[in-house]
């Protein structure tokens, strides 16, 4: 386990040098374009009656059940990976301690 940990160690120290560079590439490429997308237009002033389009479309879609809806799948999603995680934890500490002990048991 040691050993594999060094390897790794060693090769991130290697090979990170140039995920840093070709990251901060990108990373400088993207704000240097970011002038040339930018409007040469004041935008002037901003009032409430800019924002009643939005308001009225999202005040139309968003409703309590809807709320509701989207919590109980967020509930939903979140027991699912808990049993997930607690079903793939009992299965590997299985395939574990068979592998200790020379046989599978229950």
């Amino acid at each position: 386990m040691r050993e594999r940990f060094k390897k790794t160690v060693t090769w991130v120290r290697d090979h990170g040098k140039a995920a840093v560079a070709s990251a901060s590439a990108a990373v400088v490429t993207a704000f240097t374009t970011l002038p040339a997308l930018a409007s040469t237009t004041s935008p002037g002033v901003v009032d409430a009656d800019d924002f009643q389009s939005v308001t009225t479309a999202v005040t139309n879609q968003v409703s309590v059940s809807s709320i509701v809806g989207v919590i109980a799948s967020i509930a939903g999603v979140c027991i699912g990976l808990v049993f997930l995680w607690w079903g793939l934890r009992k299965v590997i500490s299985m395939i574990m301690g068979a592998f200790r002990r020379g046989r599978m048991s229950a």
